[in-house]
Formats: C-alpha cells, sequence, structure tokens
C-alpha cells in the first residue's frame, strides 16, 4: 500500500477532524498472530485435552488469523525475521515500526497476551471506531 497522505483520527479529537500527514515509507499488512503460527504460538494445554478439542481450537484459531482485529498496519523497516516470532518477540517492533494509531492499541493491558480473545476484542475496538468514522457503515451490511 502506497500512500502519500493518510487522514487518521486521533483518539482526543471529535471523529470528523482527520490529522493528515505524509508517510515516507511504504507500509504493508502485518498479521500480528502469523498465519504461519504452529511453532511459536502454540495452543494452550487446555486445547489439547483430546484430538476433537485441538481440532475445534485449531479451527477458530484459523477462523481469526484473517480477521480485523489481527491485522495491522507497518513500516518496511519492521524485521521480517521476526514475523512468525513469539508475542513478547514481535510486540516490540510492531511497536516500534507501527506509525499509525492503529498500532497504539498495542500499548495497552488488552494486548499484554495476543490469542484468540484479544482478537475479538481488538475486533469489536476497531469496528466501533469504524462505526464512529462512518456511522453510514451500519447500513452496507
Amino acid at each position: 500500500m502506497q500512500s502519500d497522505q493518510v487522514g487518521l483520527t486521533q483518539a482526543n479529537r471529535p471523529p470528523r477532524n482527520p490529522v493528515r500527514f505524509t508517510l515516507t515509507e511504504k507500509l504493508t499488512i502485518e498479521h500480528v498472530m502469523p498465519q504461519a503460527w504452529q511453532t511459536y504460538w502454540p495452543l494452550p494445554a487446555n486445547a489439547k485435552a483430546d484430538p476433537l478439542t485441538e481440532q475445534k481450537a485449531i479451527m477458530r484459531r484459523e477462523t481469526v488469523l484473517n480477521t480485523l482485529g489481527n491485522l495491522t498496519l507497518i513500516t518496511g523497516n519492521f524485521n521480517s525475521s521476526l514475523q512468525n516470532a513469539a508475542w513478547k518477540d514481535k510486540k516490540p517492533e510492531l511497536l516500534t515500526y507501527g506509525k499509525l494509531n492503529l498500532t497504539q492499541y498495542f500499548h495497552g493491558q488488552d494486548a499484554n497476551e495476543w490469542d484468540e480473545a484479544a482478537i475479538r476484542m481488538r475486533t469489536e475496538h476497531l469496528f466501533k471506531l469504524l462505526l464512529g468514522m462512518w456511522p453510514d457503515a451500519s447500513k452496507v451490511a
């Protein structure tokens, strides 16, 4: 995604007053929990109680991977070797190379752990922000 100017709403400003600035770096979409999660993002022990429970947990995880709450925009300087890294290693990189307000969420307590519940919570958070910016979006669905 290449952009000369990006309008973003700051949390302390009314939704109708976007802040415009010029991005000098290319932005890329990053999966917070990576699509190749198996190595560094293991399922919790209780999700492996039996094969059926484990399969359901895998399906739930695979379902949330490509949802809005698990995606963010980062600058090209993000260390690509950390794309699949564990959350404790990846989070500081996201905070460093996520230049948009979109990434500020990861500074909060809701992002101390990153799992399916955290992804759903961030999805709801982002959706509420979007409805605040575009209140008629609810009529599109």
